[in-house]
C-alpha cells in the first residue's frame, strides 16, 4: 500500500539507549539516544535526542562552534556550567546554548541520575555562511528559562536558527488536538500521561517516554486518554 505524505510520521522511545564513556571528556557513563535526525526532516534540524547522566557522571566542556543546543531537564538535578558559570538545574528548566557558546554539566554524586532532552538546529551562519542580525563579532548569551506549560518565546534573543517554538503542550483528558507541519516541522516527547496519536492511516499508542516527530507534510491527531492529562514537550522548527 501507498503511504500518503499525509501519514508522514516518525514514532520513537526512550528505551534501549546506548551507553557512552568518554564522550565530550566526560567521566562515568551518558546514556543517549537519537530519535530523529538530519536525513528524517526537511528543515534545519541536526538531532532530537533523549539523554541520561547517572549520578557521578560529569559531560565535558565543549564548544558548540557549529550548532544552536537545548537541554530540556526531565528529571534529576545537575550543575550547568555555561560558559563558566554555574547554575543547577532540575525538571523543567530548558538550557539555551547558542552558536560558540561553551558549557560542561555535572551530577553530584548524592543526588539522582539526571535526564534531558536534547534538540539541535544548524543555524544560518553554518549553513549559509550568513552573519548575524546583531552586531558582528558579538556572541548571543546562553539562557536558562523555567518552562512551565506553553512556549518559551524570545528564542530570538539566543538563536538565529529556525527554531519556530520550545513548548510544553498539555492535552486535558478526553480532548484533541492536530499537529500540521505545514509551515514548521515538530518533534514531541511524552512528559506524563497517555494518548493516542492518529494519522490517515495509523494510530499508536503514547506514554511517558514515547514521542512522534512530524516531518514536512504530515498530519497527526493527538488524543489524550479519558484518565487524565497528556503533556508533551515540544520543538517546531519552521520550514
Amino acid at each position: 500500500m501507498e503511504v500518503s505524505v499525509l501519514d508522514s510520521v516518525i514514532v520513537f522511545s526512550n528505551e534501549s539507549p546506548i551507553e557512552i564513556h568518554g564522550g565530550e571528556g566526560g567521566s562515568g557513563p551518558l546514556f543517549w539516544k537519537r530519535f530523529v535526525g538530519a536525513p528524517d526532516m526537511h528543515a534545519d534540524w541536526e538531532s532530537f535526542e533523549y539523554a541520561r547522566l547517572p549520578n557521578g557522571g560529569v559531560i565535558g566542556e565543549h564548544v558548540h562552534d557549529r550548532t544552536e543546543e537545548i537541554y530540556f531537564v526531565t528529571k534529576g538535578k545537575a550543575t550547568m556550567y555555561l560558559d563558566d558559570v554555574p547554575h543547577v538545574v532540575g525538571p523543567g528548566d530548558l538550557i539555551l546554548t547558542p552558536l560558540n557558546g561553551k558549557h560542561r554539566a555535572a551530577v553530584d554524586q548524592d543526588d539522582p541520575e539526571w535526564e534531558f532532552i536534547v534538540a539541535e538546529v544548524l543555524p544560518p551562519e553554518v549553513l549559509h555562511g550568513e552573519s548575524r542580525s546583531d552586531a558582528a563579532g558579538v556572541d548571543r548569551p546562553s539562557k536558562i528559562v523555567s518552562l512551565g506549560d506553553g512556549d518559551a518565546g524570545g528564542l530570538a534573543e539566543v538563536f538565529s536558527g529556525a527554531w519556530s517554538a520550545i513548548a510544553v503542550d498539555s492535552i486535558p483528558a478526553g480532548d484533541e488536538r492536530a499537529f500540521t507541519a505545514d509551515d514548521a516541522e515538530h518533534a514531541l516527547y511524552v512528559l506524563s500521561g497517555r494518548g493516542t496519536a492518529t494519522t490517515e492511516l495509523h494510530s499508536f499508542e503514547l506514554d511517558e517516554g514515547r514521542g512522534l516527530a512530524i516531518p514536512k507534510g504530515g498530519r497527526v491527531s493527538i488524543a489524550a486518554a479519558d484518565s487524565g492529562e497528556l503533556k508533551l514537550f515540544r520543538i517546531s522548527v519552521a520550514l
